[in-house]
């Protein structure tokens, strides 16, 4: 009888360690989903823009507006003849931004983050600014950088 109650001990506290394993590989497994839930946009790919390849011809570029082109950049002329570009991509999540509104906006639909025309934060959730992207203008036409 003493060697059943030593066997059922040994298993209950086979069983206790095993249980506290599985808790602790479980909630191990919980905070890096956390981590890299928090970190999603780190780490995205840069974009890849060709700068043979033109983004947009400067007339289809609205003076205090934008366009968004290939779902990649966002092209934006604050002022007449001064322009500038923007990954399309929010800083949030990475849902792809709108042209900028009347009011010089550009809105995330996904969580509604609102950028300037410069870039820069106006709302959240997002808590940083669209990346730059370099631009050059050439025969009337916006090109990346090289």
């Amino acid at each position: 009888m003493r060697e059943e109650n030593d066997s059922a001990a040994r298993r209950l506290a086979l069983d206790t360690v095993t249980s506290r394993r599985a808790m602790l590989c479980g909630l191990a497994g919980a905070g890096a989903l956390g981590a890299l839930s928090a970190c999603s946009g780190c780490g995205r790919a840069a974009l890849d823009l060709d700068p043979e390849r033109p983004l947009a011809a400067v007339s289809d570029v609205p003076v205090g507006g934008g366009l968004v082109v290939d779902d990649e950049v966002v092209v934006v002329q604050p002022v007449e003849g001064e322009f500038a570009a923007f990954d399309a991509r929010c800083t949030h999540e990475n849902g792809i931004v709108q042209a900028p509104d009347s009011e010089g906006l550009m809105v995330c639909p996904r969580h509604y983050s609102k950028f300037d025309i410069e870039g820069s934060v106006v709302s959240g959730p997002a808590d940083s600014g669209l990346k730059a992207v370099e631009v050059s203008v050439a025969d009337g036409e916006v090109f990346p950088a090289a």
